[in-house]
């Protein structure tokens, strides 16, 4: 996301403001898995489940920003 508004999206350029929002929103969600982490029991399944959900969801958040040129309207889901 740092270098997406310097980068092609797949319709275009991607607009400089769209991308440095959006890397906010990502910022924001890494600090928010960090404090659900803290609440997770520490055993090998709650981490990992709590991990690959946060995977997920950043994932089709940024493939969602690349695709439409837009910020999705309910942001990241679940952070």
């Amino acid at each position: 996301m740092l270098f997406a508004s310097r980068d092609m999206d797949r319709n275009g350029w991607l607009d400089a403001n769209v991308a440095h929002s959006a890397f906010k929103d990502v910022q924001i969600a890494v600090m928010q898995f960090d404090f659900a982490y803290e609440a997770v029991p520490k055993s090998r399944a709650a981490c990992r489940d709590l991990a690959y959900r946060f995977g997920m969801d950043m994932g089709t958040y940024i493939e969602q920003v690349m695709e439409t040129g837009t910020r999705p309207a309910r942001g990241i889901e679940g952070w």
